[in-house]
């Protein structure tokens, strides 16, 4: 999750002028906090719609072993999923 999260501040830092991202934390000039939160909240969402292929993708990249997947699949069996559309609100980005 860590790598995710720089990679979303990668992403926000080709739409925002004045900004310096230290892996998931931002410094922006007042004037596109706003933005940055949006930004960042429409990213969430992106990657929580997208989740299943994204893991996927990884997971064929990393080459993860059959053994791997099982236990993987134990795992997400135990995950109570959100309900309804998700939405990231923009204040979880302080």
């Amino acid at each position: 999750m860590h790598n995710l999260d720089s990679q979303i501040a990668d992403f926000i830092a080709q739409h925002i002028p004045w900004i310096l991202t230290i892996h998931d934390a931002f410094l922006v000039s007042p004037v596109h906090a706003k933005t940055t939160r949006k930004l960042y909240g429409q990213r969430m969402e992106h990657i929580h719609n997208k989740r299943e292929s994204i893991l996927n993708n990884y997971f064929k990249s990393i080459r993860l072993s059959r053994e791997a997947i099982k236990d993987w699949h134990a795992l997400t069996d135990n995950i109570v999923p959100v309900e309804g559309q998700f939405q990231c609100d923009p204040m979880t980005l302080k």
